[in-house]
């Protein structure tokens, strides 16, 4: 079982392990390992929630849902390459309250929201919309804020050694003295304050929250029927106390404006960058409080002109920031990619730009990056490029540009490491729209949406079409090279590429229109999973399309329970349904995904295996044929 499990199967395609398992029931538990399907999530080289604890030999239900993603992937990406792509599934929820701005986390299960109702202010809360109570979405955890959150952003992160959910965001406020330099108790005369708040939830918290066995808490009209409402008339075994499910870390509060605020890891520390409106960069360690931060020269080709930073993204493992300007010279606007080196230590400084590309000269109303999620990488695979994408305003329309990642080496190392060098900034696409256009960048897809500005529309956000991108991801040796003297140009190898790099999604018009007229209000996309979820004003719900085939946990509780009636396991799961014998259908749950309809099937297993059976038949008749010849001989 270790010689087929650790020796043979890691060279198997997912094809093979599909048609080992249709062989025997044993081949089928076989596969079923987890180290299987680890194995190739981490070949697919896509972002993912952090993966339970796997021990060898062991099968428990939550190693079910790491097949199920190399599933869930391999759909959306069948999905996003065919020629006229279409939503799998679509449902709703309530979310009670109006929803500002959300965030969709990798897997699709939790969603990261700032809200507001009359009752309970701004809010900022972290919620499961895969398992809905009859009331709608509730919120596992909250914070309060006072006043609207800004630039919400989450993450799944590694903290204290524990894995969980990092959110920050950015709160304006009044803070310290007047304008005037005195005290007052009036808080219209005090300062502007931007602060960033952090906060961290681990995933055990989180999990021990969302237990599908646990029951809704009981509503107060419930409580008032049976005279519970009182704390003083339960018991004392009835009163809970829980401990507080969210960690605040100490927050940071700038006098100017803040832009672009990120977390990310290096060397096991927590840091965050930001930009400090016009021209400044800060970079923080959180766990030690040292903070580096230098301001960036306006140099040529346009010094006399006022600069202004529009998106900043740090990277750790070469040591250096990028960073892109908007130089504001009256006419068009001109748009430069910069990369600064980070400051040695802790301070203030000044510094000029190493190297500066100038992209644009049009009026751009934003800038997306995309994320690299996993930064850890081995020499020999490249990380992804970065996507810069340009919102345009005048047309409408999106640019996109990659940097592509160059090995580097130098003298006295032995070892080359990757670096981004704007000397590989290259031009994708160019996507030109009647209507605004907003993008939601992933690492290596987006999803581009076409908004409705008409004044006649009384919705804040009226979608009309959604747009998968495949990126091309052209470089340099892509592009038409031209040589000898009659400049003949001749196309170079590039990746493989649909047809139509965009295409709209064929999602029902019907379902759209009603989506539209409760005014859409904020929206959020997983690249993972294919999930893009709507939050609409009028009947607070958050509206869920599926581009990808997913499960819920009901399902992996079902096929555990078939799995249990194979291996003959007695103990039965607190709050899991009754095993049944196990079905054609719960068995073909993951292979309907994985398998399209040129894998093999039994009968190109037997072919599998026809060669070993043939050698095992070759053996027998060579034996037999010995003791024959044995027996005429030697009578």
């Amino acid at each position: 079982m270790d010689v087929l499990l650790y020796c043979i199967i890691p060279y198997l395609s997912i094809k093979d392990i599909v048609a080992l398992r249709k062989t025997s029931k044993p081949l089928l538990l076989l596969s079923q390992d987890p180290s299987i399907w680890r194995r190739f999530l981490s070949r697919l080289d896509i972002a993912t929630p952090p993966l339970p604890r796997f021990t060898p030999y062991t099968v428990q239900p939550p190693d079910l849902k790491v097949e199920q993603m190399v599933a869930t992937a391999i759909s959306v990406n069948r999905n996003w390459e065919k020629p006229d792509p279409e939503p799998v599934s679509y449902f709703r929820v309530r979310s009670g309250c109006k929803i500002l701005d959300m965030t969709v986390l990798p897997g699709g299960q939790y969603v990261v929201s700032s809200s507001f109702d009359y009752r309970a202010g701004y809010r900022v809360m972290v919620s499961n919309v895969e398992l809905p109570s009859n009331d709608g979405m509730f919120a596992l955890a909250s914070i309060s804020t006072l006043a609207r959150p800004e630039y919400l952003q989450a993450r799944f992160m590694v903290y204290n050694d524990k894995p969980g959910i990092m959110l920050w965001f950015v709160v304006k406020t009044k803070v310290g003295k007047s304008l005037d330099g005195t005290d007052t108790l009036d808080p219209s005369t005090r300062r502007v304050g931007y602060t960033c708040h952090f906060a961290y939830i681990s995933l055990e918290s989180l999990q021990s929250l969302v237990m599908i066995e646990l029951p809704r808490p009981m509503p107060l009209e419930e409580l008032d029927r049976y005279g519970l409402s009182n704390p003083d008339t339960l018991a004392s075994s009835d009163k809970i106390t829980t401990s507080a499910p969210f960690l605040l870390l100490r927050p940071y509060t700038f006098r100017d404006p803040v832009h672009d605020p990120v977390l990310f890891m290096s060397g096991g520390s927590l840091y965050l960058s930001l930009a400090i409106l016009p021209d400044e960069v800060v970079v923080i360690n959180l766990d030690t409080q040292e903070a580096r931060s230098f301001i960036c020269n306006n140099d040529t080709p346009y010094p006399e002109f006022d600069h202004q930073i529009r998106a900043v993204r740090v990277l750790p493992k070469q040591g250096d920031v990028l960073v892109i300007r908007t130089v504001i010279n009256g006419l068009n606007d001109v748009h430069v990619m910069e990369i600064y080196s980070l400051p040695p230590a802790t301070g203030r400084y000044r510094g000029s730009a190493k190297h500066r590309v100038v992209v644009e000269h049009k009026q751009v109303d934003s800038f997306q990056l995309s994320d690299t999620y996993n930064q850890e990488y081995p020499t020999s695979h490249p990380p992804p490029p970065i996507s810069v994408y340009f919102e345009t305003a005048s047309p409408h329309g999106v640019i996109h540009y990659t940097i592509s990642p160059s090995l580097h080496s130098a003298v006295g190392i032995s070892h080359q490491w990757w670096c981004y060098d704007l000397n590989n900034v290259v031009p994708q696409t160019t996507f030109n729209a009647e209507h605004v256009v907003r993008v939601i960048p992933g690492v290596n897809r987006a999803i581009i949406c076409t908004l409705h500005p008409d004044e006649n529309h009384r919705a804040t956000n009226y979608v009309t079409a959604i747009r998968r991108y495949f990126n091309p991801e052209k470089r340099f040796d892509d592009l038409l090279s031209f040589g000898g003297k009659d400049l003949i140009p001749s196309k170079q190898s590039c990746r493989w590429r649909p047809k139509h790099v965009y295409r709209t999604f064929n999602i029902s018009p019907h379902i759209m229109e009603c989506v539209n007229r409760q005014d859409i209000t904020a929206f959020s996309w997983d690249e993972t999973t294919g999930r893009m979820c709507f939050a609409t004003r009028n009947d607070m719900c958050i509206h869920v399309f599926d581009f990808g085939s997913t499960a819920l946990p009901r399902d992996h509780i079902g096929r555990w329970n078939s799995l249990k009636s194979i291996l003959r396991i007695d103990q039965p799961i607190h709050g899991a349904p009754e095993s049944s014998p196990p079905s054609d259908a719960e068995m073909a749950t993951v292979e309907d995904l994985l398998e399209p309809d040129d894998l093999p099937s039994i009968r190109d297993s037997f072919f599998f295996f026809l060669p070993y059976c043939m050698l095992g038949l070759y053996s027998i008749l060579s034996l037999y044929s010995s003791l024959r010849i044995r027996d005429i001989f030697f009578p």
